[in-house]
């Protein structure tokens, strides 16, 4: 389970690509270039199948990632 709530963006993206084993993304160093990162993350993720909300439709990371939430899940089955 990977919330967003308790984290700041660095955190949550670290724990988002070692759930996913995800090598390719790279980490989240800056956290205002969020949306950078979410575009790169589902580009290099099999996540298109599964409808992940677009992180351009949204201003607040935690937002986006909770709506992200259960696309994450499904993603590290």
């Amino acid at each position: 389970m990977i919330l967003p709530s308790g984290f700041s963006a660095p955190e949550w993206t670290d724990r988002v690509l070692a759930l996913t084993a995800d090598n390719v993304t790279g980490r989240l160093d800056d956290p205002d270039k969020w949306q950078e990162w979410a575009t790169g993350f589902l580009r290099n993720s099999q996540s298109i199948d599964l409808l992940p909300p677009d992180p351009n439709g949204f201003t607040d990371w935690r937002e986006w990632a909770e709506r992200m939430y259960p696309v994450i899940e499904r993603l590290a089955q």
